[in-house]
């Protein structure tokens, strides 16, 4: 089968130019220069803007707001259940 070289382009968004001025070390120092200028001042490597420990807190706190809502929930459902009249065929006993 042969290969259809400008469709095949077409469909990978690239043109015959890219193809034809494609080189290996052109590549090699594309990935060299967006890697050291990412070193720059605009990135913070390995440093939090925020405290770890009060973002783990805060979602402490958040999962226990959760779960007391969740037994709330469930407390009025048995308090329901409880009340109710009706036996499983729906019948007033």
């Amino acid at each position: 089968m042969m290969l259809n070289w400008p469709k095949s382009l077409k469909v990978l968004e690239v043109s015959v130019e890219a193809i034809k001025g494609f080189s290996e070390e052109g590549v090699i120092n594309y990935f060299t220069n967006f890697y050291d200028n990412s070193q720059g001042t605009g990135v913070n490597h390995g440093h939090c803007n925020f405290n770890p420990l009060d973002e783990m807190m805060r979602l402490v706190e958040e999962n226990r707001k959760l779960y007391e809502r969740l037994l709330e929930s469930e407390r009025e459902k048995i308090s329901y259940l409880k009340n109710d009249k009706t036996d499983s065929l729906g019948n007033i006993e």
